[in-house]
């Protein structure tokens, strides 16, 4: 079966992936039964938007090498075979372990020559759901302190796509930027939103955005998100984009922020709303959901 997949993508924080991305949610549902996915693990929030608790699914493990002493030669090939330099040794003794160093590569199990190391595990973060209507949202969370960022969104991204033939569309919100988290929720997408902002930092990190979904072979629209709040970029960026939608900002998405909910329940008749409800419908005939 298709995975219908469009990912919600931004250069940078704060440019409203979440509020485009949690508004075609609601605005496909109300046809379909839609799969949001949260994969902004540093900092998943899409559940705000919806007033939902979450509840935890799973945790995400990574493997962590735990070395027998009684059967360690002092040889040292785990530590030569470590790309992440997480294992070290004095010459003549059983190799330590700098834990948060460790990628789970699995370098150092394969190239003991006596098995002596072992298969542990330890917790990155976890990946959580909830339910509202026509929507699931599944999630995943960063556990503090780590650093594994990518390798939570893959076991998400493993769930989600698992969980899409179920789906009539899935939708992902992605993490800010460009870097490998961004590259991995983008693994399966038919299509992306470019969600950008009329300011020179807007303008920069959409060029970013564009280029890295080109080098992917993605095909994306451009959404400008504030399209009120500086006419001069606003022009500029329309001149050497094609924009599919301008979503205005006032202080009414304050206050459905405000609320733990979206522009769209609060008030459906706000051009805002009618702006995130067209692009729902423009994304429903491009992918053939109709």
């Amino acid at each position: 079966m298709k995975t219908n997949l469009v990912a919600v993508v931004g250069g940078k924080g704060g440019v409203g992936k979440t509020t485009v991305a949690v508004g075609l949610a609601i605005s496909l549902s109300k046809s379909k039964k839609v799969l949001l996915v949260d994969s902004d693990v540093d900092n998943p929030n899409c559940h705000e938007s919806l007033n939902l608790k979450v509840q935890k699914l799973k945790d995400v493990t990574s493997f962590l090498p735990k070395i027998d002493e009684s059967r360690c030669i002092k040889c040292g090939a785990c530590v030569s075979s470590c790309p992440e330099h997480a294992l070290f040794m004095v010459p003549k003794t059983v190799p330590k372990l700098l834990e948060n160093n460790c990628s789970g590569c699995k370098s150092c199990f394969y190239s003991c020559p006596v098995a002596a190391i072992e298969e542990s595990s330890k917790v990155l973060g976890e990946v959580f759901f909830a339910e509202k209507n026509n929507i699931k949202l599944v999630g995943g969370k960063l556990k503090p302190g780590e650093a594994r960022s990518p390798l939570v969104v893959e076991a998400l991204m493993k769930y989600a796509i698992e969980e899409a033939k179920n789906y009539d569309i899935v939708v992902v919100d992605c993490a800010p930027g460009v870097g490998s988290t961004v590259t991995r929720a983008l693994k399966k997408a038919n299509l992306a939103i470019v969600v950008t902002e009329p300011t020179p930092l807007g303008i920069n990190t959409l060029k970013l955005s564009t280029m890295l979904l080109e080098k992917l072979s993605v095909p994306y629209l451009i959404v400008l998100n504030r399209a009120n709040v500086s006419q001069e970029f606003r022009e500029r960026i329309l001149e050497e984009h094609n924009v599919v939608a301008e979503i205005p900002y006032d202080n009414s998405l304050i206050e459905a922020s405000a609320k733990r909910s979206h522009i769209i329940i609060e008030a459906p008749n706000h051009p805002a709303s009618l702006a995130l409800i067209k692009l729902g419908n423009r994304i429903s005939n491009l992918i053939n959901l109709d």
